[in-house]
């Protein structure tokens, strides 16, 4: 073979993926026109598929850090595709809705949730520490839509209204809107492939005050080195 060869295919054990999905709910009537719904909906999958590099650079710390030859120096990437990523999705959902009445419809919900799997833990010989949140979680999620009728005015008895024409143009119209509140995903890891790996980092926590500095004195980039030695 060539030096620096890259491989990437499957793994041996590759499997189909699948999924469990679940809920529960009770609902209530609240008066005439309303109702409630409490529930919890969940799901887990498993064998999903995950590339992994198996044969990661080797960081060298001193005298300074730099990223050194890889695992098997023969090849260059290898990157096999596994059936070994889980993922576990569970959440709490709140509705309330006002059915149509008056001319008025409106629905809000309410979700609180939690996201966690291992495709985004990168250490293939650690991955039983990697189960952790995804970069998918979204812990808060508010949604609410309405939709009012304008009514017909033709006959609503008002001198003004009662010419077809100005009734028909502005009677009788839909109206609705849509808002939707979120938590911000999770900050993804830096992708840079900077020539620094993230050892610059280690021990340290976010502010200007924790990095290591540049020979110039200015603080070192995060944004700009890998988050992972690999």
């Amino acid at each position: 073979f060539p030096a620096g060869l890259t491989v990437i295919g499957w793994g041996k054990d590759f499997r189909t993926p699948y999924a469990h999905h679940f809920n529960i709910s009770l609902q209530q009537q609240i008066g005439q026109n309303m109702g409630a719904e409490v529930g919890y909906v969940g799901s887990r999958g498993r064998e999903l598929p995950i590339f992994m590099e198996v044969n990661p650079t080797q960081p060298i710390l001193t005298p300074a850090p730099t990223i050194g030859p890889r695992k098997y120096p023969a090849y260059a990437l290898v990157r096999p595709t596994f059936s070994s990523a889980s993922s576990w999705y569970d959440s709490l959902q709140l509705t309330v809705t006002k059915r149509y009445s008056h001319g008025l419809q409106v629905s809000a919900n309410y979700t609180y949730s939690k996201n966690l799997d291992l495709m985004s833990a990168t250490d293939i010989f650690n991955r039983q520490n990697g189960k952790t949140f995804s970069v998918n979680d979204i812990p808060h999620q508010i949604r609410m839509t309405a939709e009012y009728q304008t009514p017909r005015l033709g006959k609503s008895g008002i001198p003004v209204l009662s010419n077809r024409y100005l009734a028909y143009a502005i009677g009788d119209w839909g109206i609705g809107w849509f808002v939707q509140y979120q938590s911000a995903p999770a900050l993804a890891r830096p992708a840079s492939n900077g020539a620094l790996p993230i050892s610059n980092f280690l021990g340290r926590g976010p502010g200007g005050a924790q990095l290591k500095k540049n020979a110039d004195g200015s603080y070192m980039n995060p944004w700009s080195v890998d988050w992972i030695d690999n």
